[in-house]
């Protein structure tokens, strides 16, 4: 009897072990591969080269079967002071990874070709999404994620094609298909550079669409490194990027209204002025997280047009240099105050730093946070900025004066002082 009761409880000791590692299988096994899905040709959607566009996706699980993180890609743009100027980066786009999806890989890939920080199935390195339905949303129409044109603009004997905003509310359509609107409880909107501009133009959109087939989901916008502003470009002497862009815009824009129409309507006559990241965000209305360094390294090569970083550094900038590269940065501060004075759903987490897109690394690298050393890493600010967002907890202000001894300088002689004033919903 003894001997028939011991073998019982192996038995049972052995069959709970056996639901254990089914439990903890099922837990820790998960295919967080990227899936590229192409879209028909009939929906519109298309690259640069006329080629078939298509996005890719990890889906979710655990506590972020519901949510969705979207991610635009970056990668500059189409920029030229003319229009021949804009279809001649367009036409050299056309032939890389920018412009044609026949350089996109299409099996399944480990992580995503972006790789993008916040697309990371990594929980040390994303803790915030790394379960989410994460997709990666390819830029290849050169004009920012924007602009629409039905018939291709030939080019040196080559078709270009313009389907920027199509490309993107295909996508969407499709993202949404993916675990049901009714279901859907968080949809974060992000992107770097190119695609943190992206993010800014869209979030508003992208809320007030889904809100009409469920109104109970969230919405947020994190943009990484694309806050750009209009400066006076040190090469050229005049307002380089603005008349660059305003040319982009008459492009992408020449048969359709763009995405924000009240902005739209209030700035006739330079609707181009919608592009930037300043005038949009009065139109946003979504808890909005701004990612932005306070030295952009790609807005002093292209818009200041100071060519002297070396290696992150920018020692070997002469006096003058130096000089109009803190002055740059002042400029994009102070812009940033000025949306954080008339917003209280914008946030920013801004060190003074020389960089531009964080790289995946940086996402939970302690050695960038702000204040120096206090652990406000990027994960660290986007957690207490979702986590305030979603409990709807009200204004919350963070205000940290730092003393930022600006270690780029070769002489160290400037220190700058960043008042950064975080607001939370």
């Amino acid at each position: 009897m003894k001997q028939s009761t011991n073998n019982l409880l192996i038995i049972l000791l052995l069959v709970c072990l056996s639901l254990l590692n089914v439990c903890l299988s099922s837990e820790n096994d998960h295919d967080t591969n990227f899936y590229y899905n192409e879209f028909p040709l009939s929906s519109g959607a298309r690259c640069l080269d006329g080629s078939k566009y298509g996005a890719y996706f990890s889906k979710g699980y655990g506590s972020g079967k519901y949510s969705i993180v979207f991610a635009f890609w970056g990668g500059g743009g189409c920029l030229g002071r003319d229009r021949d100027g804009v279809l001649q980066q367009c036409f050299d786009r056309s032939k890389t990874f920018l412009g044609s999806s026949t350089f996109w890989p299409k099996t399944p890939i480990s992580e995503a070709p972006s790789k993008f920080g916040l697309l990371s199935g990594i929980p040390e390195v994303n803790p915030n999404f790394y379960n989410w339905n994460r997709i990666d949303i390819p830029y290849c129409d050169g004009l920012g994620h924007s602009g629409y044109i039905e018939k291709p603009i030939n080019f040196k004997d080559s078709d270009l094609y313009f389907r920027g905003q199509e490309n993107v509310l295909v996508a969407l359509q499709w993202a949404f298909s993916q675990i049901g609107t009714d279901y859907l409880e968080n949809f974060v909107v992000t992107g770097c550079s190119a695609g943190g501009g992206a993010t800014f133009a869209w979030s508003q959109y992208i809320t007030d669409y889904l809100f009409k087939l469920n109104s109970k989901a969230k919405v947020f916008g994190i943009a990484d490194s694309g806050f750009f502003i209009d400066h006076i470009n040190q090469n050229t002497k005049d307002h380089d990027f603005l008349l660059k862009m305003e040319q982009s815009f008459k492009i992408a824009n020449s048969e359709i209204t763009p995405i924000n129409n009240v902005c739209i309507n209030d700035h006739k006559g330079q609707e181009y002025l919608c592009i930037f990241a300043e005038t949009i965000s009065d139109y946003i209305k979504i808890p909005f997280l701004m990612l932005q360094p306070g030295y952009d390294s790609w807005q002093i090569n292209n818009i200041l047009g100071e060519n002297c970083i070396n290696k992150g550094s920018i020692s070997d900038c002469s006096n003058d240099q130096q000089i109009n590269i803190q002055e740059y940065k002042q400029a994009q501060n102070n812009l940033v105050k000025k949306v954080l004075a008339k917003k209280t759903n914008f946030a920013v987490w801004c060190p003074a730093c020389l960089t531009h897109c964080w790289t995946e690394d940086n996402f939970y690298n302690k050695s960038w946070a702000v204040p120096d050393a206090s652990g406000n890493t990027i994960n660290v600010a986007i957690e207490k900025f979702m986590k305030a967002g979603m409990e709807q907890t009200g204004n919350r202000d963070m205000d940290d004066e730092v003393d930022w001894p600006d270690v780029l300088m070769a002489k160290k002689r400037v220190v700058s002082k960043f008042l950064i004033k975080i607001y939370l919903y």
